[in-house]
Parts: C-alpha cells; sequence; structure tokens
C-alpha cells in the first residue's frame, strides 16, 4: 500500500522525510509564480505554486493541492497553515535547471 499525504499540519515535514517518494516537474514561472507538479510514492499528484515577493522570498500565499487519490488531501494547503512546507518549497525552487 502507498504512503499518503493528507494535507495537513506537518505534510511538508512527511514529504521532505521520505524525499525519495516526492518526484516534482517544474511546469512553468508565470510573473512571480512558479508552478509544479508532482507526485508522491506513485500515487498521489497535484500541483505546487510558489510565489515570491519583490526580495525574491517565498511568501505565505505559497501552496500544495493534490489533484488524484486525494485520500483526505482535499483542499489546498498553504503555508500560512502548514511551516514545514518551507523546505518542500525551498527545495522545489532548487531543482529548476
Amino acid at each position: 500500500m502507498p504512503m499518503r499525504l493528507n494535507g495537513s499540519v506537518k505534510t511538508g515535514k512527511k514529504i521532505m522525510d521520505n524525499l525519495s517518494k516526492f518526484e516534482l516537474v517544474f511546469d512553468k514561472l508565470d510573473d512571480n509564480k512558479y508552478f509544479f507538479t508532482w507526485t508522491f510514492d506513485g500515487y498521489q499528484n497535484g500541483h505546487i505554486c510558489i510565489v515570491l515577493n519583490d526580495n525574491n522570498e517565498i511568501t505565505q500565499d505559497s501552496l500544495i493541492s493534490c489533484k488524484e487519490n486525494q485520500n483526505n488531501f482535499k483542499s489546498s494547503l498553504g503555508l500560512y497553515k502548514d511551516d514545514t512546507l518551507m523546505p518542500v518549497f525551498q527545495y522545489s525552487l532548487s531543482t529548476i535547471k
């Protein structure tokens, strides 16, 4: 049975603790927003939107959402609710070539 994200506090920690199960693809940059598609443990997938301010800092508006095999991950989870997402967003930006 695959590991699942549930979209609650500490989702970012679960991703970082299991980074080998987290696949990420950079989709596009639109103004100050970076868009990614992700898959977790080959089962769940969704999107990340990272918003940068004028100082190129990640803002609280950044979020992760799940589109397939949501389990209990039915709504977007923002950095303002789960500060453990910050390392996930930093890692995501670091993957851009």
